[in-house]
């Protein structure tokens, strides 16, 4: 019951590091994995003036389906079988044109495993967003 790859595109607003990009994020391959170039919620240092910005940016993740779809559940893993990325609370949400609708928040303990996040109910999606609300400050990514 899987939406084949040909049939979405994806785009995310923090950037990835070089060697994890978005599309891992996607390949059905467990052994690679995203990572985000920026943390959330991290002190930006602005380049003209030198002042430190404190950001309330959240790392998402937009899917749009070349056709609407009904979901009701997404599959997560994290990194290669660690906790490394897992977001501890995320938001979830679906656009049809109406501007973002949150389907559900989650919050659930870290782990390694494979975790379907499950709905509770069919929704039918043109657009869906997976927003990392918390993920652990412990596992931050610094690029090459």
């Amino acid at each position: 019951y899987s939406v084949p790859t040909s049939m979405f595109s994806y785009s995310n607003n923090g950037g990835a590091v070089a060697g994890n990009e978005l599309s891992k994020a996607f390949d059905r391959n467990f052994n690679t994995c995203f990572k985000s170039a920026q943390d959330n919620n991290v002190n930006v240092v602005d380049k003209t003036t030198n002042e430190v910005i404190v950001t309330n940016f959240l790392n998402h993740i937009d899917v749009t389906f070349n056709q609407t779809v009904n979901i009701n559940r997404l599959i997560y893993g994290s990194e290669n079988g660690t906790t490394r990325g897992y977001p501890t609370e995320l938001n979830l949400y679906f656009n049809n044109g109406n501007g973002w609708q949150q389907i559900c928040n989650v919050k659930s303990a870290e782990t390694s495993n494979l975790v379907v996040f499950d709905f509770g109910t069919t929704f039918t999606v043109k657009q869906f967003r997976f927003e990392y609300v918390k993920v652990p400050t412990y596992h931050k990514y610094q690029p090459n």
